[in-house]
Formats: structure tokens, C-alpha cells, sequence
């Protein structure tokens, strides 16, 4: 796909993977919605407006949706990368903590996937949503996370048998990724393998240009990922590392990864 004035909607935008998306996006001629909670800096990009909303509920989602039609017009790429991570142990029960998470990280994707296809009926789209590696593989500390990235690999996985053609779901496979998402971490520990966003970003171009729909931007995960379901003991002795290396296993810290 040439993304060239191609009319782009991405989320989670003020930082990271996002920031980096949108200066790509409009480095290759994309008109870019950039939408997040937080301020997004857009001052000196051209072909990007910023929007701020709260999409882990409905009336963000539909706000974003109200602002897309009166500055885009159309939607021809839907990016849903808004998302946060909890770093903790899982003894300590609380449900709107737990519902919290899902909102924004599953929900509100779903939610505007279903918005985007009844607003473009049988026209074409591409709908792309950034899940996780550890949509395959847990990682101890993220059980939550983790649970949110594999529901969204199997709901795009189900959903795309769906659409018209010429409509397209992706699902990017991100491993860590060193921005300000770990660095809220108490241990300021970044899981192992790590990359930068710039590279994901990259990825994300690449794979929209090349219509792909599963995007692993750390091209040897997928390797490792069959090492370690070869080799069991492996895996152990890798999930053991890092578990330690949290440091949640003092049952110190709970907190919030964004």
C-alpha cells in the first residue's frame, strides 16, 4: 500500500512506538490523526493534527471517530497502539484493576474495529493493531498484559475471516521495547530481548506497504520462540531469570507500566 495522502488515524501517539509511527507516516506523504490521552507534540509536522481523548471508554472511541470524519474525511488506516503494561504479582485481587486494563488495551480496539467497519460498509481499509510477542510466549510479572495482547492476536486472528475484500487486520508482535513504557518500572528492568521503537515503527511502514498481516518487528522471535517450545527447560530457566530480575518475587512492588 503507498501510503502517500493516505488518511491515518494513530493512537497512543504522545510517545514511543506512536511518536515514532507518526513522524514516518508523515515523512511518506500520510495525512496522520494523532490521538492520545497526553499532549502529542505534532508542532513542526506536517500532515498531523493531534487529538486528546480517553479511548479506553466508549465516548473517547466515538469522539475520536467524530474528529476523524470532520479532519480526515475518510479513514483509510486505523492504527490502535494505545495500550499500558501492570508489573506485579498477581495475589492481590482487585477487579477494576483488572477491568481497567482490558478497557483500553482490548476493548477499545475491538470496539473500533466494529466502529470502522460499519462506518466504511464494503470499502477498503487497513486496520492494525499493536498486540505483543507475549501474545505467544509469557513472561512472569506481565500475566495481565500478557492476557490483553493474547486476546487481541485472537480476535484480529477470527476477525479478518470477516471482511470484504480489499480490507485487511494486522497484528504487530513488538518484544520489549526501550521507551518510557518500562521506565516507570521500580527495577527499571527491560525483559530480554529489547529494541527501540524507531525499529518497530520501521517495521509497521514496511509492513503496511507490503500488506502484510502479522508484523514481528524482531525477526529472530519467532526463532526463539521455537527454541524454547523445543526445549522446555530453556524456557524455564529464561522465565526463572527473569522473574528475578523484576524483583517481584521480594512481593516489593506492584505497579504501572505506561
Amino acid at each position: 500500500m503507498d501510503l502517500k495522502d493516505k488518511r491515518c488515524i494513530v493512537s497512543g501517539a504522545s510517545s514511543g512506538i506512536g511518536l515514532a509511527l507518526i513522524n514516518r507516516l508523515a515523512a511518506r506523504g500520510a495525512v496522520v490523526l494523532a490521538v492520545d490521552i497526553s499532549p502529542v507534540p505534532v508542532k513542526g509536522i506536517t500532515g498531523v493534527k493531534a487529538f486528546s481523548a480517553d479511548l479506553s471508554n466508549q465516548e473517547g472511541v466515538d469522539a475520536l471517530f467524530e474528529e476523524a470524519a470532520n479532519e480526515l474525511g475518510e479513514i483509510d488506516i486505523f492504527i490502535a497502539n494505545a495500550g499500558f503494561a501492570y508489573c506485579e504479582r498477581t495475589d492481590t485481587p482487585d477487579w477494576n484493576h483488572i477491568k481497567r486494563i482490558f478497557e483500553l488495551n482490548v476493548i477499545s480496539p475491538i470496539y473500533s474495529l466494529e466502529k470502522l467497519r460499519a462506518l466504511k460498509g464494503n470499502k477498503p481499509f487497513f486496520f492494525i493493531t499493536t498486540a505483543s510477542a507475549m501474545s505467544f510466549m509469557s513472561l512472569p510479572g506481565y500475566a495481565i498484559y500478557g492476557a490483553t495482547k493474547a486476546a487481541l492476536r485472537m480476535f484480529n486472528l477470527t476477525a479478518a475471516y470477516e471482511l470484504s475484500p480489499g480490507q485487511r487486520i494486522a497484528t504487530i508482535y513488538p518484544v520489549a521495547t526501550r521507551t518510557n513504557f518500562f521506565n516507570r518500572a521500580s527495577t527499571e528492568y527491560v525483559p530480554w530481548p529489547s529494541q527501540d521503537a524507531g525499529k518497530v515503527a520501521c517495521a509497521i511502514i514496511n509492513g503496511i506497504k507490503g500488506n502484510k498481516t502479522d508484523i514481528f518487528p524482531f525477526p529472530l522471535f519467532k526463532l526463539i520462540n521455537a527454541v524454547f517450545t523445543v526445549l522446555p527447560f530453556a524456557k524455564r530457566l529464561y522465565l526463572k531469570r527473569e522473574w528475578l530480575n523484576t524483583g517481584l518475587h521480594t512481593g516489593i512492588y506492584k505497579g504501572e507500566v505506561k
